[in-house]
């Protein structure tokens, strides 16, 4: 009704390519242990319980803009229906950075 673009633009990793990310993570931060990218076997996207969310207005990348949006917006609104759940939200006590955009599917009772 609102036509609404939400796309999945992540979703299930191998283990090299996580790997990269990290790697990635840890030169740009110049930090062996980042807290932003998890190591490879430990990702969400690994156990392929996660994907990630984006849509045309931030043209299909992972912003934290991402909540401003009214895909977000939808979004949110309909986790718990389909059993899922923001991952990372803002202060999260995994250490995480707030990935508005990354989701896990907990299962319908697992809010």
């Amino acid at each position: 009704k609102e036509k609404l673009k939400l796309t999945i633009v992540s979703s299930f990793r191998d283990a090299e390519y996580q790997l990269a990310l990290y790697l990635k993570d840890v030169k740009k931060k110049n930090n062996p242990d980042p807290a932003g990218t998890a190591r490879p076997t430990y990702s969400e996207h690994q156990l392929g319980t996660a994907v990630d969310f984006s849509c045309p207005e931030l043209n299909y990348r992972l912003k934290e803009s991402f909540e401003n949006t009214k895909e977000f917006a939808f979004l949110i609104k309909s986790l718990k229906k389909f059993g899922m759940k923001l991952s990372y939200p803002r202060n999260n006590s995994e250490g995480y950075m707030y990935e508005p955009w990354h989701i896990r599917y907990v299962g319908i009772n697992n809010e």
